[in-house]
């Protein structure tokens, strides 16, 4: 049984706009405010970013650069660390090729 193709779910800047604006203002996880919007998780992280930097305009509402900050380099952090664990993955798997 073969699968058609997928279509991609589209979003208005309005959606996007609120979902960061709520991301960033409630203290809560990415993972439970994508969970509530029916979105994945790094939906909402990409439109963070795209968000914070056009044109120095962070977003309509006012947020504390410092929060911004923190939250950029909390996202940097796990980006990292997922990277991390990758190479060990990869350097177990190529020590056990080399035994």
């Amino acid at each position: 049984m073969t699968k058609g193709p997928k279509t991609r779910e589209t979003y208005t800047e309005e959606f996007k706009k609120d979902a960061v604006n709520h991301f960033i203002s409630s203290g809560k996880s990415a993972k439970e405010i994508a969970s509530n919007l029916g979105i994945r998780k790094d939906l909402l992280y990409h439109w963070r970013k795209n968000l914070q930097f056009k044109k120095g305009d962070i977003m309509e509402k006012k947020i504390d650069p410092k929060d911004i900050e923190i939250q950029q380099l909390q996202y940097e952090l796990s980006e990292a660390k997922m990277e991390r664990d990758i190479l060990k993955k990869a350097m177990a798997v190529l020590s056990k090729l080399q035994k």
